[in-house]
């Protein structure tokens, strides 16, 4: 027979399991998780580590089903540090450096950048083909979470 006691210690395992079971990033800001989110228009249900820097990179331009990728990320100068250092295996200045010559010598367009999150949801959640990384606490039901395979 369950007590009070007992009650409150399984709701709060419950609570912890469900919490634990959410898609891991592996990444945080300022202590808080980063999901890769998509347009529910997106094939694709996970991503691998090169998924993300090849998308990231400009290298990968469709997906599966011929739709366009449009990349985005939040312009948080915390933020892209710790990402790029995480996924992409470069520097914030690196990666500017990258664009500024891959757009110079190939016309391809860097990452869309937002300087507000919910804009960039908003963003994601309304174009065909778009990708990006958030905090957590931003996602939405209109967003698809993107698992990352380890």
């Amino acid at each position: 027979m369950f007590t009070k006691l007992n009650t409150i210690k399984l709701m709060g395992i419950f609570c912890l399991i469900l919490l634990n079971s959410f898609p891991a990033t592996g990444a945080e800001t300022k202590g808080e998780e980063l999901i890769f989110i998509s347009n529910r228009s997106v094939p694709a249900v996970s991503l691998t580590k090169n998924d993300i820097k090849y998308l990231f990179m400009g290298k990968k331009k469709t997906w599966a089903n011929g739709t366009m990728t449009v990349v985005t990320m939040p312009e948080d100068p915390v933020f892209k540090k710790m990402f790029l250092h995480k996924y992409i295996n470069k520097s914030p200045e690196s990666f500017e450096r990258y664009w500024k010559s891959k757009m110079y010598t190939s016309g391809n367009n860097a990452p869309l950048q937002f300087a507000k999150v919910k804009n960039l949801v908003a963003f994601v959640s309304t174009t065909k083909g778009a990708i990006g990384v958030i905090p957590i606490r931003y996602y939405n039901d209109s967003l698809k979470i993107m698992y990352i395979e380890k």
